[in-house]
C-alpha cells in the first residue's frame, strides 16, 4: 500500500477501488435486503400473535360456566341492607326485615385537662374479640395524645381505633371498636401502674374496663348483637355482615326497616363475552387481510388461519337439542363480507328456551365452541406454534444471513486491501518507468546538442 495512491501515475486509485469494491458488495446489499424483508414478516406475524391473543382472552369467560352464569342477590331497598351472592346460593326470594342492627362497643375515659396530661405508665392491654394487644406506656407516650396514637399504632390488628375530643371542660379518651357485636366488646386491663395499684383510678388505671368488674371508663355505647326476621323467622346479627343465614348469600345490614331479597342468576355475562368475541375476531380478519395485500402477501398461511376460525363457528353439536347446535343459533353470524356480528335477541330466546344447552355450548368438554376455539389458538399461539415456529424459521434465516455477511465483509475487506497494494505497486512501477524515461530523454538531449557543429 502507498501512502498518495496515484501520485506517480496520476490515476485515481482510490476512486478505482472504491467503484471495484461497491461491485464485488453487491451480494451483501442482496443479503441485507433479504434479511429486512425476513424482519418484516416477522413484524407481521407479531401482529397475528396479538390479534388472536386479544380473541383467546375474549374467551376467557365463555370456557368458564362459573364465570358464565353468575348468581346475583338484589335488595329493593339498599338503605335497609345490601347483598351479594355467590355460586352456592340457590335462586329464591326472601322477606328481610332488620329489627336491629348490631352496634360497635363505646367507652369514655374520664376527664383530662387536655390531651398533653400525664396519664401515667405501666403495661395498658386492649382487647376485642379475638384481638388483643399489650402496649407498653412510658415517658415517650404516657400522655392522653400518646397513648391515642399508640393504640391507633396498632389498630390493624387491634381493630379498635382511638380518638381525643377536646371538650369545654377538658379532653377525653374515645374508643371505638371497629367490628360490632358483643363478642368484639373492648376490654382494657393495667399492670405495673406507676401510681398507685392497676384497678385504683389512678394514673394509668383510669383507663381499665373490664365487662364484669372494674369500669374506669363509661361505656358510650354497648356492645350489641343484632336482629333480623328472615322471612319471620329470628336470627341473630353477630356482626352487620351476615354469610351464614341462607347459603350463599351475604348481607350488609344497613339500618332498620324491611326490604325483599331476590337471588337470581345473571346471563348478563354471555352477552357481554359474545360481543368481546366479535369484537376480536374482526379485529383478526382486519389485520390478516391487511397484512395479505402489505407485507405478507401471498403467505397461505394466513388463509389457512381464518379458514380455521371459521370453521370452528360453523361447527355443529348436536347432541345439545332444544334446537341449539352452533353459536349461530344463539345470535352469530357472518355477512358475505366475512364480517361477524351479534344479535342479542336472538340469544335471549335461546336462553329462554334452555340455559344449560346454551351454557354446553361454550363450555362442553369435548366440543364447546370455547373450548375448541382455544385449543384452535393454542395451536397457532403455543410455544410449539405455527406462528412461534415460522418467526423462529425467519429469525434463524437472519442468523444466516449475518454469518453470510461477516463472511463477505472479511473477503472484500481483504480484497480492498489487496487491490490498493496492486495498484501501489502498479503505481510505483509507472513512476520508475516514467522517471527513466525521462533520464533517458535527457542522455539524448545532451547528446544531440553534443553531435551539433560548433
Amino acid at each position: 500500500m502507498i501512502s498518495t495512491p496515484g501520485l506517480g501515475s496520476g490515476l485515481d486509485v482510490n476512486s478505482i477501488v472504491t467503484q471495484l469494491i461497491e461491485l464485488e458488495s453487491q451480494p451483501i446489499i442482496r443479503l441485507e435486503s433479504r434479511k429486512g424483508l425476513n424482519d418484516v414478516k416477522i413484524s407481521g406475524y407479531g401482529q397475528i400473535s396479538s390479534v388472536l391473543s386479544e380473541l383467546q382472552s375474549s374467551l376467557s369467560t365463555l370456557k368458564s360456566e362459573s364465570l358464565l352464569v353468575q348468581y346475583r342477590a338484589k335488595s329493593s331497598n339498599t338503605d335497609v341492607f345490601t347483598a351479594t351472592a355467590s355460586s352456592d346460593a340457590a335462586v329464591n326470594n326472601y322477606s328481610i326485615e332488620v329489627v336491629d342492627p348490631a352496634d360497635s362497643h363505646r367507652l369514655n375515659s374520664g376527664l383530662f385537662t387536655s390531651e398533653s396530661e400525664v396519664v401515667g405508665e405501666g403495661t395498658l392491654t386492649l382487647s376485642s374479640g379475638d384481638n388483643t394487644v399489650a402496649l407498653t406506656i412510658d415517658s415517650s407516650n404516657n400522655t392522653l395524645a400518646g397513648i391515642r396514637d399508640a393504640i391507633n399504632s396498632v389498630n390493624s390488628t387491634l381493630q379498635i381505633s382511638a380518638s381525643v375530643i377536646n371538650v369545654d371542660a377538658g379532653s377525653r379518651l374515645i374508643l371505638s371498636a371497629d367490628n360490632p357485636g358483643v363478642a368484639n366488646a373492648i376490654e382494657i386491663t393495667v399492670t405495673g401502674d406507676s401510681v398507685g395499684d392497676d384497678t385504683d383510678n389512678l394514673g394509668l388505671s383510669r383507663l381499665v374496663y373490664d365487662l364484669d368488674t372494674v369500669q374506669n371508663m363509661t361505656e358510650l355505647q354497648i356492645a350489641d348483637d343484632g336482629l333480623i326476621k328472615i322471612d319471620g323467622f329470628d336470627v341473630t346479627a353477630t356482626s352487620n355482615t351476615i354469610t351464614d343465614a341462607i347459603t350463599g348469600v351475604t348481607l350488609n345490614l344497613v339500618d332498620v326497616g324491611t326490604a325483599e331479597l331476590d337471588v337470581y342468576k345473571d346471563y348478563s355475562q354471555i352477552s357481554t363475552a359474545l360481543s368481546k368475541v366479535v369484537s376480536a375476531y374482526n379485529n383478526v380478519r382486519k389485520t390478516l387481510n391487511g397484512l395479505s395485500s402489505t407485507t405478507l402477501s401471498g403467505d397461505n398461511f394466513l388463509i389457512s388461519i381464518e379458514r380455521d376460525l371459521r370453521d370452528i363457528f360453523a361447527s355443529r353439536n348436536l347432541g345439545l337439542g332444544n334446537g341449539i347446535e352452533s353459536v349461530f343459533d344463539i345470535g352469530l353470524s357472518f355477512d358475505k363480507e366475512g364480517v361477524l356480528s351479534f344479535d342479542s335477541s336472538k340469544l335471549t330466546t335461546a336462553l329462554d328456551t334452555s340455559v344449560g344447552s346454551v351454557v354446553n355450548l361454550f363450555t362442553d368438554t369435548g366440543s364447546g365452541f370455547a373450548v375448541a376455539m382455544d385449543n384452535l389458538l393454542d395451536s397457532f399461539l403455543g410455544s410449539t406454534g405455527l406462528i412461534k415456529s415460522r418467526t423462529d424459521g425467519l429469525q434463524s434465516r437472519n442468523t444466516d444471513i449475518d454469518d453470510q455477511i461477516q463472511v463477505l465483509n472479511r473477503r472484500i475487506a481483504n480484497r480492498e486491501e489487496q487491490l490498493l497494494q496492486e495498484f501501489g505497486a502498479l503505481d510505483g512501477l509507472v513512476a520508475q518507468i516514467s522517471s527513466t524515461g525521462d533520464f533517458l530523454t535527457s542522455q539524448l538531449d545532451q547528446l544531440l546538442l553534443s553531435l551539433q557543429p560548433k
